[in-house]
């Protein structure tokens, strides 16, 4: 998957490749801090890996036992901050690789890199998306800087297919090859779904921060085009809390909306257990691995039409895709309910996550990226170094 450029240099014999991955925060554990932490333990088969957190707390050690940490939590404006702390300790390490995970770690690591420095950096791009420039002047910003810093690296790992083409538009210089993200925990169903009783009660689940790009207003809104009995779980916290409250406030649905907050992984599968059809609105999305959760709990998904939701559903993941407007996901919600999903569609699209997205597919890439091709294997000692 490393697109066919010039292979990483032939790496001493017998030694395990040391590796930092570079990250903003660990903790709170939301969709980017899960798979980096899910990547670090992949890593580790084969590499010597530390870890860096920007900002952080004990909460963050807990996580990754270890790990350094920079200094305080960094949020806001204050993240200029990132520039002097990244420049101080990239003039002290000395491993082999570094993975910049986030373009809030890249831009400054870049910033300050020399070009040695550069050259053994790589980008794990999340975020990128021409939908986003749209939306956010900030990212518009992000997408500039990027272009000129993100060729300095040695290379950038998209973690689907869409954010490839997208950032060969906005960051042409740059070398990108596309190594998904690991979905390994959520790969098979992990429980029977319990029968649905005659009475049974309608129920709706979405998952996501609560942001203005997750647009969860429009299915708060799609409730007034659906039967009065079907009701929706929002999970997540973020600043939009208190506007969607209003909104199912002035839609006359209040009492058939229940914010749940932030969930660990297993409440969100229990949920998710317990529900109908996963519903997703958000207008951006890079990889999409709540579809895939919601796949592990045999959920149908209704998603709003995104380069992502194309590229998973029905694919990866049994759902259907409709556009972004309230009667349009009502319209969906409606044929999901009503329609269910064959158990040959979900063993196709298992069988299909599994191959791509499985463990062992997701770290032979990153295998194939860092030691250049050359698998690893255990020496006498117990350490791991490329052939």
């Amino acid at each position: 998957m490393n697109g066919g450029f010039d292979a990483m240099p032939a790496w001493p014999a017998r030694r395990a490749l040391k590796v930092t991955m570079v990250v903003s925060h660990l903790a709170p554990k939301y969709g980017l801090e899960s798979v980096a932490l899910s990547t670090i333990g992949l890593l580790r088969q084969h590499f010597h890996v530390s870890v860096v957190c920007v900002g952080g707390t004990a909460a963050d050690t807990e996580l990754s036992p270890g790990c350094t940490v920079l200094g305080p939590p960094l949020r806001g404006y204050r993240r200029v901050a990132s520039i002097w702390r990244l420049w101080r300790y990239s003039r002290q390490n000395r491993d082999d690789l570094v993975i910049l995970a986030g373009i809030w770690v890249a831009l400054p690591w870049l910033f300050v890199a020399g070009a040695s420095t550069a050259a053994k950096s790589i980008v794990w791009e999340h975020s990128l998306l021409k939908s986003k420039l749209l939306k956010s002047p900030k990212f518009r910003m992000f997408a500039l800087a990027a272009r000129i810093l993100y060729p300095k690296a040695f290379t950038t790992v998209a973690v689907s297919e869409p954010v490839r083409r997208d950032l060969a538009v906005l960051v042409p210089r740059a070398r990108v090859t596309v190594i998904p993200n690991s979905a390994g925990e959520y790969l098979n169903e992990n429980a029977e779904r319990p029968q649905q009783l005659k009475d049974h009660i309608p129920r709706l689940i979405t998952v996501g921060s609560l942001t203005q790009i997750k647009r969860q207003h429009l299915i708060i809104q799609a409730l007034t085009h659906l039967n009065e009995e079907v009701l929706l779980e929002i999970v997540g916290t973020g600043p939009e809390l208190d506007r969607l409250r209003e909104v199912a406030k002035e839609h006359g649905v209040k009492d058939r909306v229940f914010f749940r907050g932030f969930l660990s992984p297993a409440e969100v599968q229990k949920r998710m257990h317990e529900a109908d059809v996963l519903v997703h609105s958000s207008s951006a999305e890079t990889f999409g691995l709540v579809y895939i959760e919601a796949s592990a709990a045999q959920l149908p998904v209704v998603s709003t039409r995104t380069d992502v939701a194309q590229f998973m559903i029905p694919t990866y993941v049994p759902g259907q895709l409709c556009e972004p407007t309230p009667r349009g996901l009502a319209t969906a919600i409606k044929d999901a309910l009503s329609a269910g999903v064959q158990t040959e569609t979900w063993e196709r699209a298992r069988r299909k996550r599994e191959s791509e997205f499985g463990a062992e597919a997701v770290l032979a890439a990153w295998v194939d990226l860092l030691a250049g091709g050359q698998s690893p294997v255990s020496s006498s000692n117990g350490d791991h170094s490329p052939l």
